[in-house]
């Protein structure tokens, strides 16, 4: 990789905090706190590219979901002053106004001219990709994209480039040559042609070269899976420590969906290199996610026949895990508020675990505390007013919950979510005229949101 790269353990310890915190509100779906976050680690250290595609990630997910404007920010945008305008305050611009719109075609396009103007090839690529995955028909961004990726000399995603033009125009020419030479540079790169000093040279990288190919390979079938199971566990048993075998094989499982083998061996990688804080977190996370698809599963064993023989003892089983789950998840968030009690994100979290834990008088403090942070706000006022509801604490919950819809503007889903249930707590206090009015603002924004249709449709009947 570039130096114009830099990884997350070069961060500075103040942006991996941040950086650290970000990937937190990823996980809990707060993209607009990641967004502001991750703006403020770029645009102090703008060669941190994994965090760039982090931004980019949370960007296309807040814009996911919501109706496209009349005025949508697609085509015209920033465009980068050539020869005025610092190249770094271009890219921390470019990527507020990616904000709006993460796929703006112009706007990566200033974002790749001042990416190149600083000689980070690796993020003009990246820019020059999302215009891509954002605009696959784009045949004049995708030739740019595979002359970019041959001038950084990797003909092999340029060959991929070039591949996909044809599948989208087979009678661009220029594109059907290109292919040609890029897989043919490639091919010479992996082989080791351009330095081989001879045939021996040849003979003796050409199983090398192999294994690297089949490695390299974007898809593989689980067959081709479980032969690189093989291969790496035969370095695994020549040495049990070899850190790079146990990743490798951890991430094999990982890709093959097994996740209780791959968990075994993330574990002992993690053993092995205790303090790199993103292993640790992806096994944190990885086991959350086991953990559920196992709820899930006997969920769905126990409604297709919850009279079945033994479904007692599974239904225990169940409570059992999800109150093991729930208790480690509560313990390692109190364990983070403890060390840094002034952190609203982890008082959020913190409230966000025990509230699945229907701990809702412990919950309460915590999601008060975290209302403080405006990035947190609404998700903290909407988890605080559910507390109410759980608590039949409906007058509190009134109120907390019609705060919340207030300080929205836009009926996005946010608010959608937020008023629908200020609703249904107006039905229970027994006033269904204020219940109504909440779904019909709802009906007048999205007729198929939840029930709100049958409920609007029916009160004129």
């Amino acid at each position: 990789m570039s130096q114009t790269v830099v990884k997350q353990s070069e961060l500075d310890p103040k942006l991996k905090s941040l950086w650290l915190k970000a990937l937190s509100a990823m996980e809990l779906r707060n993209h607009e706190y990641a967004s502001s976050l991750l703006h403020n680690v770029l645009a102090q250290e703008p060669r941190f590219l994994e965090g760039r595609k982090t931004l980019r990630q949370s960007q296309i997910e807040r814009k996911r979901g919501e109706k496209k404007s009349f005025f949508s920010f697609s085509g015209g945008g920033l465009k980068l002053s050539s020869g005025k305008k610092d190249p770094n305050e271009a890219m921390v611009e470019a990527e507020k106004h990616l904000d709006k719109d993460p796929h703006n075609i112009a706007i990566n396009q200033a974002l790749y001219e001042a990416a190149q103007k600083l000689g980070m090839t690796e993020t003009a690529a990246f820019a020059l990709e999302t215009i891509r995955q954002g605009h696959p028909d784009n045949t004049r961004n995708l030739h740019h994209l595979a002359e970019h990726y041959l001038s950084m000399d990797d003909p092999e995603k340029a060959a991929d480039v070039y591949n996909d033009i044809t599948r989208k125009d087979p009678t661009d020419m220029d594109a059907i040559k290109g292919s040609k030479d890029a897989s043919a540079r490639a091919s010479m790169k992996k082989g080791g042609w351009e330095q081989a000093t001879g045939v021996k040279d040849l003979l003796r990288d050409k199983e090398g070269s192999a294994q690297l190919e089949s490695e390299g390979r974007a898809a593989m079938t689980k067959d081709q899976l479980r032969e690189r199971l093989v291969q790496y566990g035969e370095a695994y048993q020549a040495n049990p420590n070899d850190l790079a075998a146990v990743r490798k094989i951890a991430e094999t499982y990982e890709k093959l969906e097994e996740l209780g083998s791959a968990l075994e061996y993330y574990d002992w990688a993690l053993k092995l290199s205790p303090e790199d804080v993103a292993l640790k977190r992806k096994v944190d996370k990885l086991r959350d996610r086991h953990e559920e698809n196992e709820i899930r599963r006997m969920e769905a064993e126990l409604d297709a026949d919850p009279h079945s023989e033994g479904a007692a003892e599974r239904r225990a089983r169940l409570d059992a895990i999800r109150s093991e789950r729930d208790g480690r998840l509560i313990t390692a968030a109190s364990d983070r508020v403890r060390n840094n009690p002034t952190d609203k994100q982890l008082r959020f979290e913190y409230g966000y675990h025990l509230f699945n834990a229907k701990r809702y008088t412990e919950a309460i403090p915590e999601l008060q505390q975290a209302r403080a942070n405006p990035h947190l706000r609404i998700r903290a006022m909407l988890l605080l007013g559910r507390c109410f509801v759980n608590k039949n604490m409906l007058d509190m919950a009134e109120s907390t919950f019609s705060e919340a819809a207030r300080e929205l503007t836009a009926m996005d889903n946010t608010k959608k979510e937020i008023v629908y249930e200020l609703g249904e707590v107006y039905e229970r206090m027994g006033d269904s005229e204020k219940s109504l009015e909440c779904m019909k603002e709802i009906y007048n924004s999205d007729y198929g949101y939840k029930d709100v249709a049958k409920r609007v449709e029916s009160s004129y009947q």
